[in-house]
């Protein structure tokens, strides 16, 4: 199976017709996950201009998915790494193309997942399967608090950069929504972050 891009792959597939694997990353149909599409090409112009390779910490979780829905409805393909059940979110902001990888214990035969404990999968599944192939994206993570609570603050803030390197080596941008951080909490993030964090 010649790897393609995701143009190249989405004319051609339906749902259910190829997996994709590399180690012991076994996923879910690329027709529903690993097409990087964005939701809408609205005429009008967005309302926020996110700068590509940047990090964002949006003061609050509706800023973020404002930051991001705005995006991903103005041409940008959007990947959503997030601890709330897929179907909520979809339902809720009626997305239709836009992959989401959950943060979970549980084994779905449904979504793309991966535990809170594997924060090296999250890269290796946003480097090699959503970025791969595409001129830019934009990432929006909000369950920043979940890695945190389960692998510490320094390795958390590994994963962190690790993912921001992924993005900015691949002129995507990075938004991580607060959630249950507090602020003092994220100003320490911040500082932590080694890349260029871009105000809001």
């Amino acid at each position: 199976f010649k790897q393609k891009t995701a143009y190249e792959i989405m004319p051609s597939l339906g749902a259910g017709d190829v997996y994709k694997r590399q180690g012991n990353i076994s996923l879910p149909p690329v027709s529903k996950f690993f097409v990087p599409l964005p939701e809408a090409k609205l005429k009008e112009r967005p309302k926020h201009v996110l700068r590509s390779k940047r990090c964002y910490f949006p003061k609050t979780n509706e800023k973020g998915i404002e930051l991001f829905m705005d995006a991903v409805t103005h041409g940008v393909p959007g990947l959503w790494i997030t601890s709330t059940p897929p179907e909520i979110l979809r339902k809720r902001w009626k997305l239709f193309a836009t992959p989401i990888l959950w943060i979970t214990q549980r084994k779905s035969q449904e979504e793309v997942t991966a535990k809170p404990s594997e924060p090296e999968r999250i890269i290796k599944i946003v480097k090699n399967y959503f970025l791969s192939g595409i001129p830019k994206a934009v990432v929006l993570m909000d369950c920043l608090q979940d890695l945190v609570l389960v692998n510490g603050y320094q390795k958390s803030i590994k994963m962190l950069n690790g993912l921001l390197k992924v993005c900015s080596g691949n002129n995507a941008v990075l938004i991580v929504s607060p959630n249950e951080l507090s602020s003092k909490d994220v100003e320490k993030l911040k500082k932590e972050v080694r890349g260029r964090v871009s105000r809001l």
